[in-house]
């Protein structure tokens, strides 16, 4: 391949599969572009969505629509040499959120009976339920209002409990102080 074609994305898409890889291949390795929305700005739903759909390129232009504030037509007149870097900072973005989330959000401490029989494994399959039913007390009508909370508040309210639940779990185990 000698040239590159700056093809809006709508044309881009038209490509044969061929030229298409090709292409890929060149536009990973450019330089990302900062979205006009980040990531931790998101609902909590909206982040969870692309947490789940990143790898599939089928929901990339709905992806980029969210961190740009843009419609799916729209995304779809980027020129290309747009649209990958803006992807590329979506993925460097959910890299760096997902290390904080296992940095700061895990707790120091663990009950040995509930590892023992399994606990974090068996509720895995609940993803983000299980910190939405944490936030909600249980009530099944909050769900949804935690949902649409935006990231950052909720990760900072979990990264609050987690540092109570960590001090109260040290408090605990220290000897009273005798007056």
């Amino acid at each position: 391949m000698n040239t590159i074609t700056n093809y809006i994305l709508e044309d881009f898409l038209q490509q044969d599969d061929q030229l298409i890889k090709e292409y890929v291949e060149i536009l990973v390795h450019l330089t990302p572009i900062e979205t006009n929305i980040k990531l931790t700005d998101l609902t909590l739903r909206e982040v969870e969505t692309i947490k789940k759909t990143i790898s599939d390129e089928n929901e990339f232009i709905n992806i980029i629509s969210m961190v740009q504030g843009i419609s799916e037509e729209e995304v779809l007149q980027l020129e290309i040499i747009e649209f990958f870097p803006l992807l590329k900072d979506v993925q460097n973005q959910l890299i760096s959120l997902v290390n904080k989330e296992m940095n700061h959000l895990k707790p120091k401490y663990s009950d040995s009976r509930f590892e023992i029989l399994d606990g974090s494994k068996r509720l895995e399959k609940f993803g983000v339920y299980n910190v939405v039913n944490s936030l909600a007390n249980g009530d099944i009508l909050k769900f949804d209002s935690i949902l649409d909370l935006k990231y950052s508040v909720v990760f900072v309210k979990l990264y609050l409990d987690k540092e109570i639940q960590d001090l109260q779990h040290e408090i605990n185990k220290m000897k009273p102080i005798n007056n």
